[in-house]
């Protein structure tokens, strides 16, 4: 493991106790992120689970869990629910080409270099059926707020945009389903629903003024992107090692 990761566990706060823990809100926002995912008895692999929330949500909703983890320590608490942990860089793991409904990568890009990326994309589209999702969320390096997050971390190493995915995708066997903003759940009291609304208005207001005055297209100052890739039916000549 890269020394930068040393103390991660105690970095991050994670423990057993605290292991495949969902909160309300977490559940909440895992049910607006995957709408229109199906993950009910499917093979559901996550790259980078942590502290393994997903990994619960997945658990209560069905899905057969795989995952991969550079954290020893939460490879072996995740076993312990019955999670199948696969090698971290996806290693030997041809025989599970074309197993899987869904994968998902959550803020575990900006860990990687971009090269990296595009063997972890790779190794999805192997790993993938036909019709199979993506679903990945990372900082939204186009916003000053998305960049806070980014540089929170010593272990984050690449700042991606919507632009840089796009790039990223070229020649990938993927349609880009969605690319925007990470979902905002409306959890929590009818005052608290309300004040979120409110915000989130306001926040669409100020980022179109924005885009108008500088001519950017599409602007966003949410500090969280989420993009949904579908599996095409195209064949894969080639897999990164």
């Amino acid at each position: 493991m890269d020394e930068s990761y040393a103390q991660y566990e105690e970095w991050k706060g994670w423990g057993e106790d605290q292991f495949m823990v969902v909160s309300e809100y977490e559940r909440a926002y895992y049910d607006a992120e995957f709408t229109g995912i199906p993950v009910d008895k499917e093979n559901v692999l996550e790259i980078g689970f942590g502290s393994g929330s997903l990994l619960a949500w997945l658990r209560d909703k069905n899905a057969n869990l795989y995952g991969t983890e550079i954290s020893v320590q939460n490879q072996n608490f995740a076993r312990k629910h019955g999670v199948r942990i696969l090698h971290a860089n996806l290693s030997e793991v041809d025989a599970l080409a074309g197993q899987f409904g869904v994968i998902a990568v959550f803020d575990v890009f900006e860990h990687l270099t971009h090269q990296e990326i595009v063997q972890v994309l790779d190794k999805a589209a192997m790993l993938l059926r036909p019709g199979g999702y993506l679903i990945a969320r990372f900082p939204n390096g186009g916003s000053p707020f998305g960049r806070f997050i980014q540089h929170g971390d010593m272990t984050h190493v690449t700042t991606l945009t919507k632009t840089k995915l796009t790039q990223l995708m070229i020649g990938k066997p993927f349609d880009i389903q969605r690319a925007g903003d990470s979902a905002i759940p409306m959890h929590g009291s009818f005052t608290t629903r309300i004040a979120k609304y409110g915000r989130s208005i306001l926040r669409r207001v100020f980022e179109r003024g924005i885009s108008t005055l500088y001519g950017f297209d599409d602007m966003s100052f949410y500090h969280n992107m989420t993009v949904v890739l579908r599996r095409t039916n195209d064949r894969i000549s080639a897999v990164a090692g």
